[in-house]
């Protein structure tokens, strides 16, 4: 019978192109009775083209640094002004390329940058080039491509979505407004301000270092790079002119041009110096600037051998590229990833796109494979199933398989995309969930959020005990390993690219149609001012009567955008003090979304952030970590009390990260004027907490209103939830993941770590 497939699968492989023929070759490879037959038909299916039949990739141009006139000394403290207010330089790192890069800052958001300052030098007498000898020619042409700089840096998608695929974010684009003029030269400079991001090493400099890569770490880089290169050919962008760009190539992609950036640990690739505006300065006047639309086969096949290239120098830790790559030395580490670079680099049949490379990445052997324990049952079933599939006519099986795909994704379409549990009977205990997967499992977290803060708490339950340390005593075949990154949207990209098996984020939006998500707590935002119960007759807990509304909140945090006179606790409502109000948010990405979402929109935090050299008075908002925060709150009351001119400070932070303490006072939030407010905090006896109350002598007898979490009715409120995608072969470790978290004592862990349960826990004791 395996005889038949193998002549059935070659008959059906061989009749196609080649670029169909591994398009239909990697579909088959999915289904894992078909693997081991399609192996064997790979050598013949994609044979190595003959040496003399090879044709060659065209070798780059090596990315030599060009001598420039720019002198760092002299630029060393200049602020430059752009869009979004004013920028210092302040520190030299290193020329790239043709500009040099500086650490800068951005004062009025006390937040670091990169900035790398380009130039131009134009000859106004001698030296000049036959086609200027009208040196006003060679003006108009210099503002013009400082011009187009200007417009072009900015990659905007047109729904204005921020999604971030590994370019370190634009920030501003600036062109000096007048050349400076030294002797017969006219120096035009520009300047792109990054993210720090931008000021990574680059990848050339850590091989140096480092030397040759492992074959996993390989891989990742590779897949990295590959989505990026499909986002940037597929994505459609808006400059900042208006004009809609159809994607575009990287066109200047090499070890200098990828930086290495290591995150909570991981490691990322970002690409920098796209051609798009690299070439503005490394193009000559006089001749016509490179087209960089992804339109041509010719340009993407540029970008892939790119990939290659870097792939075969991470794996043997050259950075120099051979002469001849019909000679070139492959590691032999692992040949299924030898082949695929040989595919980047056009060696033999090269792929079409970034995403039919990515693809074929993805379905390569996976280096360590992940056994899953089964019950003896269902065990059992797998392996007459086993027995069974060889003898049906694979073709039969593909027909059935399609059927049964489009009956799972009509059931799938009935559904919530939120699995309902309510109902669900729920284990007492972490040790009594059956069918738990074993192997070590990847999953994705925001960076300082929710999820980030339960994983540090270490008193759950029992003393020194940790969420990961009940999970591993109870489930000891179960690895997880958290990987934080920057935003929501990319933690959950990283579910359906497959870099992690899940995703424990918050719900603040719709999913994605291949995403399912089971909630597993809640949190939310707490509005706090300062509270001390020996004053609280003029404390502001008492003076706001315990209460804002969403309306007044986003009064406060909003001042400044359109007003140009000091806001004062007067302004917000009559009977209040006539004093500043100062003004502080968490840098918690969660807390900064749900704030954004509930309280500001359609601004955003950084629309509120005033320029250095705006005319507005008010305060600006600090954003700093939880506990620094609450030090700010605490401090600017007791100043204030010292010199009976206390200004009050109001702040956002999230519930999780301030339940238990008492120096702050979480207000009742209204979500309209004439709507009762909602406290999010209540006593043992189930009353809510009220500015007479001495939280601090009563410190451990209130708690978060669950009741109020799960019906949605505080207004800032937001679910916790595990994300996985809908693919049942997917699917089991993000399921299990949250079935173990919906047990009584998981509740209890993810309640004393600060969250509020979804369950009700009386029953465990």
């Amino acid at each position: 019978m395996i005889k038949i497939t193998e002549i059935l699968l070659r008959s059906y492989l061989r009749r196609n192109p080649i670029h169909l023929r591994l398009e239909r070759f990697n579909f088959l490879y999915r289904y894992a009775w078909l693997k081991n037959v399609l192996e064997e038909l790979r050598p013949e299916l994609f044979p190595d083209q003959p040496e003399e039949a090879i044709a060659l990739p065209p070798e780059p141009v090596a990315p030599e640094e060009i001598p420039i006139a720019l002198d760092p000394t002299t630029l060393r403290g200049k602020k430059i002004g752009g869009l979004h207010g004013i920028y210092q330089l302040d520190r030299f790192v290193a020329q790239r390329g043709r500009g040099l890069l500086f650490e800068g800052t951005h004062p009025a958001s006390r937040k670091p940058v990169v900035i790398k300052v380009y130039e131009f030098v134009a000859h106004q007498t001698q030296q000049r080039d036959s086609l200027f000898k009208d040196p006003r020619f060679q003006d108009q042409e210099i503002w013009r491509r400082l011009q187009q700089f200007a417009d072009q840096c900015w990659l905007t998608l047109p729904d204005g979505r921020i999604n971030d695929f590994r370019v370190p974010r634009i920030q501003d684009a600036i062109q000096d407004s007048q050349p400076e003029a030294v002797g017969d030269r006219h120096f035009y400079r520009a300047y792109l301000v990054t993210d720090r991001n931008a000021g990574a090493p680059t990848l050339h400099q850590h091989l140096q270092q480092s030397g040759g890569q492992s074959v996993y770490l390989v891989r990742q880089a590779i897949g990295q790079l590959l989505q990026t290169l499909d986002f940037l050919h597929c994505q459609k962008f808006v400059f900042q002119s208006g004009q809609v760009q159809a994607g575009f190539i990287h066109g200047n992609l090499n070890l200098k041009t990828v930086l290495r950036q290591e995150e909570a640990g991981q490691v990322f690739y970002y690409l920098t110096d796209l051609l798009l505006w690299e070439r503005l300065f490394t193009t000559p006047m006089q001749v016509a600037l490179p087209s960089v639309q992804a339109d041509s086969s010719d340009r993407i096949q540029q970008d892939l051998q790119a990939v290659g290239r870097i792939g075969w120098a991470m794996l043997t830790g050259q950075t120099e590229l051979p002469t001849d790559w019909r000679k070139v030395a492959w590691s032999q580490q692992d040949g299924d990833l030898d082949q695929l670079l040989r595919r980047l680099l056009g060696l033999v049949a090269p792929f079409a796109s970034a995403a039919e490379a990515r693809q074929a990445l993805l379905n390569l052997p996976p280096l360590y494979a992940k056994s899953v324990q089964f019950d003896r049952i269902e065990q059992q079933a797998a392996t007459k199933k086993s027995r069974l599939i060889p003898q049906i006519h694979w073709l039969g099986i593909l027909a059935a398989l399609a059927i049964l795909g489009g009956m799972a994704v009509w059931l799938l379409g009935r559904q919530t995309k939120v699995a309902q549990s309510r109902g669900e009977p729920v284990s007492c205990c972490l040790k009594e969930v059956k069918a738990v997967p074993v192997g070590t499992f990847r999953y994705a977290t925001v960076d300082k959020g929710s999820w980030d803060y339960v994983l540090r708490q270490s008193h759950l339950l029992a003393w020194g005990q940790s969420l990961n340390g009940a999970l591993q005593t109870a489930q000891p075949k179960l690895k997880l390993e958290s990987q934080a990154v920057p935003s929501i949207d990319l933690a959950l990209e990283r579910v359906r690219s497959q870099q992690v098996d899940f995703a424990v984020v918050p719900l603040l939006q719709d999913l994605p149609t291949d995403l399912v998500a089971r909630e597993i707590a809640h949190d939310g935002l707490a509005v706090v001012v300062p509270f001390s119960y020996a004053k609280r007759e003029n404390g502001l807990p008492q003076r706001l009567q315990g209460q804002l509304n969403v309306a007044q909140v986003n009064r406060i945090f909003t001042a400044g955008v359109e007003e140009s006179q000091d806001l004062r606790w007067s302004n917000v409502r009559s009977g209040l003090p006539d004093l500043p109000i100062l003004r502080s948010i968490s840098d918690n990405p969660e807390a900064v979304a749900v704030f954004e979402s509930r309280i500001i929109r359609p601004r955003r935090l950084v629309d509120l952030m005033p320029a250095q050299d705006s005319f507005i008075t008010f305060s600006p908002i600090r954003q700093e970590a939880t506990i620094a925060m609450l030090r700010s709150v605490i401090e600017d009351f007791e100043q204030g009390d010292r010199t009976n001119n206390a200004a009050g400070r109001i702040a956002i932070s999230t519930l999780s990260q301030i339940k238990g303490q008492c120096s702050v006072y979480p207000l009742a939030i209204a979500s309209r004027r004439q709507e009762a407010a909602i406290q999010p905090w209540i006593m043992e006896d189930g009353k809510s907490i009220t500015p007479d109350i001495d939280i601090c002598d009563r410190k451990g007898e209130y708690k978060a209103d669950a009741k109020l979490f799960r019906d949605r009715r505080y207004p800032l409120a937001y679910p916790i939830a595990v994300v996985y995608p809908k693919d049942n072969q997917r699917s089991a470790p993000g399921k299990k993941f949250a079935e173990l978290l919906r047990t009584q004592e998981g509740q209890q862990l993810l309640s004393d770590a600060g969250l509020v349960p979804v369950e009700d826990r009386r029953s465990l004791k």
